[in-house]
């Protein structure tokens, strides 16, 4: 932990920069791209499971044209298995498909290959084909392939790849299913040797070697399971530097950077902040998911950043922005979503680790500034879940308010209700789990490991936070009678999907010379809790562990019949009838003009009044019975 002054000015600077950039920073993520794409699960494809790919391209980064061969090896999982398909855009050529050495029939439709094999295959018997393909992938539909310049006084193409979620068929043939990883990958690349171009991938780089047609063949070898779309090249001439991080484990692992030469001695100045950030996320979490081979950064032509495996492409090395991406390797890639529905394990657990870092690198007060941000943004509009039911629409999968940021606020409360021991060995165990059966996990197997640890049960929890919309509204209103602090609690979630949250809050209490703090049921209405000392005010949600805001107002009076909250009020006041024998409400503006008259129903414990059409200002609101009228001010701000 950094226990220096220098931070506090650059954490400021840390948090506007990364709240005004997490937006980009998801957009990225799904390459600008946000038309609904109505990708289909292929039923050919379910029936068989991807070993291995080698895919070997030929590419002049001064071209807009690639040519490759892909070979794949597969296990049919049906019996009298006989055809087998790809995704590939139409917009790339198939020239031909060999197995065994010999050419099949195949039919290239609808972004599929469709292979036919002369003859029933075995089910469970590893087999292989090749397919060999050209064309220019930058003219694929989802963005997945891109072709820029970097530095203007010297322009000098630059060619990546951003698959996810469904881009990685604009580039080569390959099975788009998160529910299979390969379970290894080599990555060839020949480029012109006559220029300075290199290449990034997946794993670990082997001695580059020439061809015949003077081009140098990088060689990515890639020994971990890992899907598709986070298979990924980036290819200029980059300036190269390295990093070296010694494990919990022991071991030495590089952090490889390949950064555009004009931007080198401004990424050297990032020079240690990813050292401390693995340090961080091991603690935590555990080891580096892939410390047999590296990490590493490249540059490339796309503000925020992609996490693709052991290499994470980059606008820059941004302190948050190489956070979030090293978060990935465990939330992301050693564990991947089993769906797009739950992409908020991988964006919102690492939004959660971007913060976690400036907890454990920094201070406990970055981190609550952080997390204030965050809930400021989520609570910008008073509607939507973290849960996505349209997969098919990339911009809401990649939503930076609901995916990224409200995951984000899913994990920091497990945490809250949990402790932190309990919250992180959760954490472990559901990576160690789900990593060690096929890679992938889902909301409903992080709940039942997250109530496995914590032995609670969590249904509630997440029908509120995680199905449900909006978040939490909580109108408080105080007494101090008889050393005891007399509490009226209600809420007025912002969402009516929701009705209340029963997750419990925290007030602190003061007075002028000393303070406590209580943690209280929000579904319990009345509440009296022993004080030894005259508050003067309370704080709703001290530490920052709920997403949601308080109305809070002493009263004045406790005797008063009638409670009206919140007050002052926005858009609407809520009416908590303690004499019964109350049968009107009505509103009138400080002349003595009525204004509204409302109907009272005894048995409704609180009652809505709509005042959003009215101007800002003082009101009073009388009550009637058939014995007596009581009146109160009210403020709209």
């Amino acid at each position: 932990m950094r226990f220096i002054f220098l931070p506090t000015f650059f954490l400021f600077t840390l948090n506007i920069f990364a709240q005004k950039h997490l937006d980009s920073w998801a957009k990225s993520e799904f390459k600008g791209h946000n038309q609904r794409i109505n990708f289909k699960k292929n039923q050919e494809k379910s029936s068989y499971n991807i070993t291995y790919h080698r895919l070997e391209l030929t590419i002049n980064p001064e071209q807009y044209f690639i040519t490759g061969k892909v070979n794949s090896f597969f296990v049919p999982k049906v019996d009298n298995f006989q055809e087998i398909s790809f995704d590939l855009g139409m917009h790339m050529n198939v020239d031909s498909v060999l197995y065994h050495s010999k050419k099949l029939a195949f039919f290239h439709e609808n972004n599929q290959v469709k292979i036919s094999f002369s003859k029933t295959l075995s089910k469970d018997l590893l087999d292989s084909l090749c397919i060999y393909y050209s064309g220019d992938p930058t003219k694929g539909v989802r963005n997945g392939y891109s072709i820029d310049l970097h530095n203007k006084s010297k322009p000098t193409f630059v060619h990546w790849t951003l698959s996810e979620p469904y881009g990685a068929a604009d580039w080569w043939p390959c099975k788009m299913s998160l529910g299979d990883k390969i379970d290894s990958l080599d990555v060839l690349v020949a480029v012109p040797s006559n220029k300075d171009w290199k290449v990034a991938s997946n794993g670990i780089l082997q001695p580059i070697r020439g061809d015949k047609k003077g081009n140098a063949i990088f060689h990515w070898k890639h020994r971990y399971p890992i899907t598709t779309y986070l298979v990924a090249i980036a290819i200029t001439n980059y300036a190269e530097y390295s990093e070296f991080y010694n494990s919990i484990e022991g071991k030495q692992i590089e952090v490889v950077n390949y950064i555009y030469p004009e931007f080198l001695e401004t990424a050297r100045k990032s020079d240690g902040w990813i050292i401390e950030q693995m340090e961080v996320f091991e603690k935590l979490f555990g080891p580096y998911p892939y410390a047999n081979e590296k990490y590493g950064h490249a540059q490339f032509g796309r503000g925020g950043g992609m996490e693709h495996q052991t290499m994470s492409f980059m606008a820059n090395l941004d302190f948050d922005l190489m956070a979030h991406e090293l978060a990935h390797q465990w939330f992301g890639n050693y564990v991947t979503c089993k769906s797009w529905e739950d992409l908020w394990i991988n964006e919102g657990f690492a939004t959660y680790l971007n913060a976690l870092v400036l907890e454990n690198v920094f201070d406990t007060s970055s981190f609550k500034h952080r997390m204030r941000d965050l809930r400021a943004s989520v609570m910008l509009e008073k509607d939507g879940r973290v849960y996505v039911a349209d997969t098919a629409d990339v911009g809401r999968l990649f939503s930076s308010r609901l995916t990224y940021r409200k995951g984000a606020w899913l994990a920091h409360m497990l945490r809250y209700q949990m402790g932190d021991s309990l919250f992180f060995l959760a954490c472990r165990t559901f990576l160690n789990e789900r990593a060690a059966d096929g890679g992938f996990g889902n909301t409903q197997q992080l709940k039942e490991v997250f109530e496995s640890v914590s032995e609670k049960n969590l249904t509630a929890y997440f029908q509120e936070w995680y199905f449900n919309e909006g978040y939490a509204v909580y109108n408080i209103l105080w007494s101090y009678e008889n050393e005891q602090l007399k509490l009226f609690v209600n809420q007025t979630p912002s969402h009516p999907s929701n009705l209340a949250y029963s997750l419990p809050i925290e007030l602190k209490i003061y007075n002028d010379n000393k303070d406590t703090t209580i943690q209280i049921d929000p579904l319990l209405e009345e509440q009296s809790i022993p004080l030894p000392f005259i508050p003067n005010s309370l704080q709703f949600d001290p530490e920052v562990h709920v997403l949601g805001k308080a109305n809070i107002e002493r009263l004045e009076d406790p005797q008063f019949p009638v409670y009206i909250y919140p007050n002052p009020f926005e858009s609407e006041v809520f009416i908590q009838l303690r004499d019964t024998s109350f049968f009107e409400a009505k509103l009138y503006s400080l002349n003595g003009q009525e204004l509204v008259s409302k109907k009272l129903i005894p048995s409704l414990a609180h009652q809505k009044i709509g005042l959003s059409s009215f101007a800002k200002g003082v009101y009073v609101i009388k009550f009637l019975s058939n014995e007596k009228m009581v009146s109160k001010k009210i403020i709209k701000q």
